[in-house]
């Protein structure tokens, strides 16, 4: 990025309505398992133009992001800046709720696309402009039940127990939101299809880190209990991810998942034992990834040096670090990228994290 790459500001219906050419700061937050943020300081006298703005643009990666607050500060000297901040794309996601109960069971992005679909693309509820773009064709299956929370929490939560991610985008060709499932590709080099990317500070593509292992909150060993029924009794699972390490156990209360259901059609369906089971295993699954062992690097990379970003790794890709004086080497997944500019200065920070079960 340079001081020449400008910004589109766009109305609530995607009509370009600016072009921001003069800021002065820029924090663009790309995350994989989360929705991600930006913030962009302008001069006080854009303040008309950014007012009639509802998303803004982003040519430099692509992407476009949701204008949600606009704040004017002073200096003791009397000068003034504003700033736009808001979230990436994906934050309309979360203006939804499944208000029925939505179970899942099979296919994650088949099951992805239908969440969508029911909350976020039929009657009233539709999301103006919102398709389903290509279907990529993940293999990944979860089993889970969702009801009264909100459509992007679902879904984040659902493709991030199994390494995806939901992505929404505007094709300004056909002006719509375009919903897909992503993932990362393994750019390690135990694979010779997509090209390498290796990060270390003894190759100086890494001009800081922070390092960070921390087992505090793992638990690998799980008890789930489903809802109390009628007699006072809970069903309840395991799901044992210790693999003969320390058994560290947690009880999970699935009490929300239940037995028998009404969709949001108001149809009932009751499950089978065994389906209830997975079910239930399916919310342990997702508890287990918030409470697993984390292995976290945090480093601005030299945008000057191989690999290039968005040509060699992008959001996502699951790359090789190296750190010989900690004895480190680690396959990553790059889950937070911040793109900052600043005084004419643009730069990488990549957050490259690793949740592992097994420690």
């Amino acid at each position: 990025m340079n001081k020449n790459t400008d910004f589109i500001l766009l109305d609530a219906g995607f009509g370009i309505c600016g072009i921001i050419e003069d800021y002065s700061e820029l924090h663009w937050v790309r995350r994989y398992f989360k929705c991600g943020e930006f913030s962009l300081t302008l001069p006080p006298g854009t303040k008309e133009l950014a007012a009639g703005a509802r998303y803004i643009y982003n040519p430099y990666n692509a992407e476009t992001a949701v204008i949600e607050e606009l704040k004017i500060t002073s200096d003791p000297a009397g000068g003034r800046s504003l700033t736009v901040s808001g979230r990436m794309l994906e934050s309309l996601l979360f203006l939804r709720t499944i208000y029925g109960v939505a179970n899942i069971t099979g296919n994650a992005e088949a099951a992805a696309r239908q969440l969508v679909q029911s909350h976020a693309m039929t009657g009233e509820r539709a999301i103006p402009g919102l398709v389903l773009g290509e279907i990529i064709g993940h293999p990944e299956e979860v089993y889970a039940q969702y009801s009264e929370i909100s459509l992007g929490e679902a879904l984040y939560a659902m493709l991030g127990s199994v390494g995806l991610s939901p992505r929404l985008s505007y094709d300004f060709d056909s002006s719509a939101l375009v919903f897909t499932v992503a993932t990362g590709l393994d750019r390690t080099q135990n694979q010779t299809e997509n090209s390498w990317a290796i990060f270390s500070s003894e190759f100086e593509n890494v001009r800081s880190v922070l390092y960070q292992y921390s087992e505090l909150d793992l638990r690998n060993f799980f008890y789930i209990a489903g809802q109390i029924e009628n007699d006072g009794s809970r069903k309840l699972v395991t799901l044992d991810l210790s693999a003969g390490r320390e058994r560290r156990e947690l009880f999970v209360d699935a009490r929300s998942v239940r037995r028998s259901y009404k969709d949001e059609f108001g149809i009932t369906h009751t499950a089978t034992d065994a389906q209830y089971a997975e079910m239930l295993r399916g919310r342990g699954y997702e508890v287990a990834a918030e409470h697993a062992a984390v292995e976290l690097v945090v480093g601005t990379v030299a945008s000057e040096l191989p690999p290039v970003y968005r040509e060699d790794y992008d959001l996502g890709d699951i790359c090789d670090f190296y750190d010989t004086s900690l004895g480190i080497q680690r396959a990553m997944r790059i889950t937070e990228i911040i793109e900052h500019w600043s005084s004419g200065v643009f730069s990488v920070n990549l957050k490259l994290s690793d949740k592992r079960y097994i420690t």
